[in-house]
């Protein structure tokens, strides 16, 4: 594998799996019925295995402040364990511990430590895999007559294999701010653009999500304005221009009608109540 311009990256083992784990990571739906292990989990134990035989796990994932990380990973653990003495659940501690332990010590050996090209190839396979939990997602939207409540709510926002509307379309923003760094550096051609693009934001409008058009907006507008893009700056403002014609020419309407509903009617109103729970959720806050 190669990226634009750059020196070959080597393919070995442990590196393909951590790829096939970063890529199964968006999909929850494929896991045990009788217990929240999912394919991810699976194919990184087999990663981290094999980088294990094969001595390329790394000692210093977090360079300098690896003693620092493991430190707070045992003090956290050591306060669950007191919390969990004292309250007489010692089965809860060793789900929550292994938890923990595999999300704070398992996927860094796994995935941090690694070579600049690795990440990008690592980042590209992440926003390849939510542009196919967005096209599938979009498939049963449209095409399935029943849909299973895992995919589509009943309420009829896009779940997909995310299995969750507003983290669906959060991966989702997360994916094309990828894609726009991607473009920006010039490693995506037009073609996967194409097919990428239009997937994840209608994909995003499907799930009727607040979150994700929010992470959406400030995630590209933060990424354009800390890489000076003038291309990608001249793109937004002429995509928003569209948009602000296509809303006012009654174009709108062609738009998806949970997205509508949760989301557009709210923002032309400018009345947050008329977006989800978001009031609700200040209060939470």
């Amino acid at each position: 594998m190669t990226t634009a311009g750059k020196k070959p990256v080597q393919a070995d083992t442990g590196f393909v799996l951590a790829c096939a784990a970063v890529f199964l990571s968006p999909m929850n739906y494929l896991r045990l019925p009788g217990i929240y292990f999912t394919a991810t989990d699976l194919v990184a134990m087999i990663a981290l295995a094999v980088m294990l035989v094969s001595r390329q796990l790394p000692r210093r994932p977090f360079g300098a402040a690896t003693g620092l990380w493991m430190s707070g990973f045992l003090m956290l653990g050591g306060g669950l364990m007191l919390g969990s003495i004292a309250n007489g659940s010692p089965v809860d501690l060793l789900v929550t511990l292994a938890q923990y332990a595999f999300s704070l010590i398992v996927l860094p050996l796994l995935l941090a430590g690694r070579s600049v090209a690795q990440v990008r190839i690592m980042l590209r396979v992440l926003m390849y895999s939510i542009t196919v939990v967005m096209l599938f997602g979009i498939w049963v939207f449209h095409f399935v007559p029943h849909p299973p409540p895992e995919f589509i709510t009943p309420s009829g926002r896009l779940q997909s294999l995310v299995e969750r509307e507003n983290e669906c379309a959060a991966l989702g923003a997360i994916a094309v701010i990828l894609l726009v760094y991607f473009w920006q550096t010039g490693t995506v051609r037009l073609a996967e653009i194409a097919i990428a693009l239009p997937a994840l934001l209608y994909g995003i409008m499907l799930t009727g999500s607040n979150t994700g058009i929010l992470v959406l907006a400030i995630g590209v507008l933060m990424l354009t304005l800390l890489t000076g893009s003038s291309r990608t700056m001249s793109v937004l403002l002429v995509g928003s221009g569209t948009l602000a014609m296509l809303f006012a020419t009654g174009g709108d309407s062609l738009l998806p009608e949970v997205f509508r509903e949760r989301v557009l009617n709210g923002i032309l109103a400018g009345d947050v109540e008329q977006v989800g729970t978001f009031s609700d959720r200040v209060m939470l806050i």
